[in-house]
């Protein structure tokens, strides 16, 4: 999956509006490979937002909440 390499393609709010969105549903997706593969595009959407600490705190909230103390390792 490339999704990390088509982040640094486009502008940060192309990235917000359209490629965190799909990196969360791709994250929950049910097929391991699918959720393994996009877990890599993490960092470089959360370096997209080093001039931005509000933008890129809530993505770090959100991953947080959603897999850190998740039931199932898959999702952590």
């Amino acid at each position: 999956m490339n999704l990390g390499n088509y982040v640094e393609l486009f502008d940060k709010d192309t990235v917000y509006a359209e490629f965190l969105p799909m990196f969360f549903k791709f994250c929950s997706d049910n097929v391991n490979k699918v959720c393994h593969a996009s877990s890599s595009a993490l960092a470089p959407i959360v370096e997209k937002f080093n001039d931005d600490e509000a933008k890129q705190a809530s993505i770090v909230k959100v991953v947080k909440n959603r897999y850190l103390k998740s039931r199932t390792y898959k999702k952590r």
